[in-house]
């Protein structure tokens, strides 16, 4: 009686270290407002993921040396390796938007509004990396699809692409770029698959491509598509499905409606 008295007595207890917790509260910079897009909390190891509240509340089974991941269409993705302390404790994280705002450039002469004039009185001491520097803009990646209007040509300055910098042209041609890629890479992801396979998992036709986006914005699918391994992309089909349901609130796609 003893012995399974001092049986059960260890087995509950491991039960219990094992049952931890990782919990905590989402803070996005940058961000004025409480309710923002959903954040996706995977475990890494255990390969869960559950969807943060609109507050940015989370809550995941994890233990000590976990890697958890947070990821949303908004915001840069985010590892964060698990230490003893942080456990059944309540955690803050931070999480930078996956764009920043160009600060305001004040002007030491009035523009007269037009553009031969004004671009005239610059002085061509102005270089492409001091106009990088007053503006605040890093480094630009190489990108053998997408080029943009030189800053300068011959010794003058182009008015038009600094316009483009500063009003935030530059950047919403560049989001709309990328809007493309996905759009492009989503469909040859869903020729490659058919329709089908996608109806055999439960998802109706009319939310393939919903489906497709919402992988594509927590994984960098794009890697995949460019490589012609449309085979891999599948792990990630199975590993979202569970969430994509939550959060499309279809309880019922396994009954094939």
């Amino acid at each position: 009686m003893i012995r399974n008295f001092i049986f059960c007595f260890f087995l509950l207890t491991s039960v219990f270290l094992s049952a931890q917790i990782y919990k905590g509260k989402i803070w996005v910079k940058d961000r004025t407002d409480i309710s923002f897009t959903p954040v996706y909390v995977t475990n890494l190891n255990t390969q869960k993921t559950v969807l943060c509240d609109y507050k940015g509340g989370f809550e995941i089974s994890a233990k000590e040396d976990d890697v958890v991941r947070f990821t949303s269409v908004l915001t840069e993705r985010k590892d964060i390796r698990i230490k003893p302390k942080m456990l059944n404790n309540e955690n803050i994280v931070h999480l930078d938007m996956a764009y920043s705002n160009i600060p305001e450039i004040v002007l030491k002469r009035k523009p007269t509004g037009n553009f031969k004039i004004d671009e005239s009185r610059l002085s061509n001491k102005y270089t492409k990396l001091n106009i990088n520097k007053i503006i605040g803009l890093p480094a630009p990646k190489a990108d053998t699809n997408y080029s943009s209007p030189p800053f300068i040509t011959g010794f003058t300055l182009n008015i038009n692409t600094i316009y483009d910098w500063i009003s935030g042209d530059r950047r919403r041609k560049k989001r709309l770029y990328e809007y493309e890629q996905m759009i492009k890479a989503n469909t040859s992801i869903r020729k490659y698959y058919g329709d089908a396979y996608f109806l055999r998992m439960g998802i109706p036709s009319n939310k393939i491509d919903e489906f497709l986006q919402f992988v594509y914005t927590s994984e960098h699918l794009l890697q995949f598509v460019e490589n012609n391994n449309y085979e891999t992309i599948a792990v990630y089909f199975d590993k979202y499905l569970p969430v994509f349901r939550k959060r499309m609130r279809m309880p019922n796609l396994d009954g094939g409606k």
